[in-house]
């Protein structure tokens, strides 16, 4: 558990640091858009992002840097939440790994959480943080947003969306990981069903309150 919490530390700082720089006080986090995001990032690094139609669903990317150019390319047959998601999983291996490696083709399985490859781990955990970063993550939950809400907002899957709910519960609040699994699942239900509470809610207004008093 060590070595994986390891390995994750530098991804999310480096994300965490690029939202930084990047916000001011004087934006609305309610309406945070990932994309948005991503193409500031894009334009800032002179990096080229091409949609290409690849046949099959299980390529989702790649990034390529060369002596002339960087360059992102995305399936442009995937929905734009997953693209989204692809384009900052290729950010990822552009600020974190560039000094290793000039070429990095990407299939539907290194997106995924379950990747035992060190690299896409890393990306992914900087994908999650860039594309819903922790401030957003705590305010859109404090002003009582719904799951579904959640994800129109930011532009970001439901797969996305749930992955990173659960390590926002586990790296804010130190959770057990079966309990985050249960409260997410509640969240995600509740705008399924349409239940006017869930459990998410009442405690993420508790711990306000706690800080509020303390």
């Amino acid at each position: 558990m060590a070595n994986t919490k390891n390995i994750f530390t530098f991804p999310i700082l480096k994300a965490q640091s690029l939202f930084s720089r990047y916000y001011s006080r004087e934006m609305d986090l309610k309406t945070y858009r990932c994309d948005e995001f991503l193409v500031r990032l894009i334009q800032d690094n002179n990096i080229r992002l091409d949609l290409y139609p690849f046949k099959s669903d299980k390529f989702c990317g790649l990034l390529t840097i060369d002596e002339d150019e960087i360059t992102i390319v995305v399936n442009k047959n995937s929905p734009a939440v997953r693209r989204n998601f692809t384009i900052a999983h290729e950010l990822g291996h552009f600020y974190l790994h560039r000094h290793l490696n000039s070429n990095f083709p990407d299939r539907a399985s290194d997106l995924l959480n379950s990747s035992d490859i060190v690299f896409e781990k890393q990306a992914n955990a900087f994908a999650s943080e860039i594309v819903l970063p922790n401030i957003v993550v705590y305010i859109m939950l404090k002003s009582k947003f719904s799951f579904n809400r959640i994800s129109a907002v930011t532009q970001t899957s439901h797969e996305t969306l749930r992955w990173r709910l659960i390590r926002f519960l586990i790296g804010n609040f130190k959770m057990s990981h079966n309990k985050c699994v249960e409260m997410v699942n509640d969240f995600e239900d509740s705008s399924i069903f349409g239940y006017k509470k869930c459990e998410i809610h009442d405690f993420i207004a508790k711990e306000v309150y706690k800080k509020l008093v303390n």
